[in-house]
């Protein structure tokens, strides 16, 4: 996906809104995407929409949106491209 940074936190915004909203009607169709949507996000990102995607995907997992498989590979493949793993799981625990 090349979209623009604004772009991208208006996609992963509109994709909480319709996950909290729609639950798994919706998410369903997310389950096998999602990790290479969030780590495509997380890849082309600087600090602050890292925070971002990190809050975002931290809720969607506290609330059970997606299977428990999906969260620990986003996990996985954020935490190993980002530099600061420590600093991904404190912003992920908020």
């Amino acid at each position: 996906m090349n979209a623009s940074v604004q772009n991208k936190k208006s996609i992963l915004y509109l994709m909480d809104y319709l996950f909290k909203n729609l639950g798994g009607r919706i998410t369903k169709y997310y389950v096998r995407p999602l990790p290479s949507i969030i780590c495509n996000y997380f890849e082309s990102a600087k600090d602050e929409m890292r925070s971002t995607i990190a809050k975002i995907v931290g809720s969607w997992a506290r609330a059970n949106y997606f299977p428990q498989p999906v969260i620990m590979e986003i996990i996985r493949r954020v935490q190993s491209s980002c530099q600061g793993p420590q600093h991904f799981e404190m912003v992920w625990n908020q």
